[in-house]
């Protein structure tokens, strides 16, 4: 059992060498894969021994992190691999997570995944330690064991699929990675969002670690401005390709282990989907108002049967509700204008989705 380190990289020379160094002091790599997504300059190979096989791969047009991910994957020797951000730093609990895992894997007990905490800066910035509370509520909600390491049952798997959708907290294995073909959208935002739901989806055996393994900078440098939290443009609505790309595993889902476990996951996928329409519409520039809401319209509208409706009110019904206000506001947007007639109301003819007597 061996660990890589996979590190896209962009124009960020110096948070690389940062990363690299900790990789070094800590002597838990047996292989460190550096793809640079077209730096200029590019990104130099250290010449100075390593205490690991390092690799620096070059692609010769900046494609974002998704497709250098990619390329890293197709490049893994290791039994299993840590995706890293050149800009975010692991912290001094990750070779305690790493035996941990050693440790599991010794007791003839393989493990697809395993999620662990993190630091995001932002909590840090409000002078706390930790995720954001967003997620510590999930992970509270999941009720882990206070063990550093545990199984996740189905239902903590459907709760942590909808923390964020990182992939730098998260230690994979190399066999779970071919054998399910797992994989980053090439898009320049949102392209994990299918690589962390695919890997929900598909695993047979998750783990989750409660050490907080990572530090996540947002806004910390001019990069920010680059980063994900930092667009307010068209390409957020990228992540409809993402979301399109996860339709195939639930069909394959439905096939290979019944219609009622591929609509449980995809209620867990809708509700991660509706709150991330809701960040989305607070990030984006207004002016692309009308294009997210007729997006988000035909996407629900695309995916929601009055089934698996009916199923998210039984199980979810706040959400349910969230959900059928979205796709009604949306609907206003996407609906074409028409002339109608004083004696007619069109609000009356116009039909109003509704569930179980909800009616929005």
């Amino acid at each position: 059992m061996d660990l890589a380190l996979a590190i896209p990289v962009h124009n960020d020379a110096a948070g690389l060498d940062r990363l690299l160094q900790q990789a070094r002091d800590f002597g838990i790599f047996k292989q460190v894969i550096v793809v640079d997504d077209a730096s200029q300059p590019p990104i130099a190979t250290p010449t100075d021994p390593q205490p690991y096989d390092l690799e620096v791969l070059r692609l010769t047009q900046s494609k974002g992190a998704g497709a250098a991910r990619k390329r890293a994957i197709a490049a893994l020797r290791c039994s299993h691999v840590l995706f890293f951000d050149s800009d975010d730093l692991l912290t001094s609990d990750l070779p305690g997570l790493w035996q941990d895992l050693q440790l599991h894997n010794a007791q003839n007990d393989p493990f697809d995944f395993c999620l662990f905490r993190h630091h995001d800066s932002r909590r840090g910035d409000m002078g706390g330690w930790g995720q954001m509370r967003f997620d510590d509520r999930i992970w509270r909600k999941a009720r882990l064991s206070g063990q550093n390491l545990c199984s996740l049952d189905e239902q903590q798997s459907h709760l942590l699929s909808q923390t964020a959708n990182y992939p730098w907290n998260k230690v994979y294995s190399r066999d779970f990675l071919q054998r399910e073909n797992l994989r980053f959208t090439e898009i320049e935002v949102h392209n994990d969002i299918e690589f962390h739901w695919a890997s929900f989806i598909t695993a047979d055996r998750i783990l989750a670690s409660n050490r907080i393994a990572a530090v996540h900078f947002i806004g910390q440098t001019d990069r920010a401005k680059q980063q994900i939290t930092g667009r307010k443009d068209l390409a957020r609505l990228q992540l409809f390709k993402a979301l399109s790309a996860l339709e195939p595993r639930l069909t394959t889902l439905a096939q290979t282990a019944g219609q009622q476990a591929a609509d449980l996951w995809r209620l867990s996928l809708l509700s991660f989907v509706s709150d991330l329409m809701l960040w989305v519409r607070e990030t984006l520039d207004p002016q692309h108002f009308q294009n997210l809401q007729t997006a988000q319209h035909r996407y629900f509208d695309s995916v929601l049967t009055d089934e698996l409706l009916e199923l998210f009110h039984q199980r979810d019904p706040v959400m349910a509700l969230q959900i059928l206000l979205q796709m009604a506001e949306s609907s206003e947007i996407d609906r074409p204008a028409r002339v109608t007639s004083p004696s007619t109301n069109p609000v009356a003819a116009t039909p109003q989705p509704s569930l179980s007597g909800v009616s929005v």
